[in-house]
């Protein structure tokens, strides 16, 4: 399962209103087994991720990260999903 999809499972639900923490998805298809979780912005990560970042550490993860673009969060928002595939016959 791609990001994108898991995007088009997750995202329409937070979108109208559903807890995130909460928020689950189980699916069988394509003989696959798939548990997702979405995963909200707690206060502790908008340290890393939110959008009042201390300049030390903003510098510092620019630097070692030069490609990220998880800022801006805010607590409360989907930062993401935990997702679990495992085929049918493993089960």
């Amino acid at each position: 399962m791609t990001g994108r999809h898991n995007n088009s499972l997750i995202l329409p639900r937070a979108r109208r209103g559903e807890s995130l923490a909460t928020m689950e998805t189980v699916s069988s298809e394509s003989g696959e087994f798939r548990y997702m979780k979405a995963i909200p912005t707690g206060d502790v990560c908008t340290g890393c991720h939110g959008t009042q970042i201390a300049a030390p550490l903003a510098n510092a993860l620019k630097e070692r990260y030069p490609a990220d673009r998880a800022t801006g969060f805010v607590a409360g928002d989907l930062r993401g999903a935990f997702s679990v595939r495992i085929a049918a016959d493993g089960l």
